[in-house]
């Protein structure tokens, strides 16, 4: 994150609670109980034979994406792990 007042935000995939896996743009806020996704999408088929991990660098062809959600907000409590992703593999997917 920057000096600044203006966030960078970062692809990452989300693993949450209850099986939600979600890929979105976020800002990292230090101190905060929230995660802010932007953009988010649920990955509802992965459409990998090796894994999440495979998706880091955008979706595959069976990989299938519910529509945006515009601004989702997880309490860090429910968030399994976060992996970055290529920004630039994702952006077209994600409003950007």
């Amino acid at each position: 994150m920057t000096n600044d007042k203006t966030p960078d935000f970062n692809t990452v995939i989300v693993i949450a609670t209850n099986g939600f896996v979600w890929v979105a743009q976020c800002a990292f806020q230090e101190g905060t109980t929230w995660l802010h996704l932007n953009n988010a999408r649920i990955i509802r088929v992965w459409g990998t034979d090796q894994g999440l991990a495979q998706l880091t660098n955008g979706p595959r062809k069976e990989t299938v994406l519910d529509d945006m959600a515009g601004v989702v907000s997880l309490n860090w409590a429910a968030v399994i792990a976060v992996i970055p992703s290529n920004d630039a593999n994702w952006s077209r997917h994600l409003g950007g």
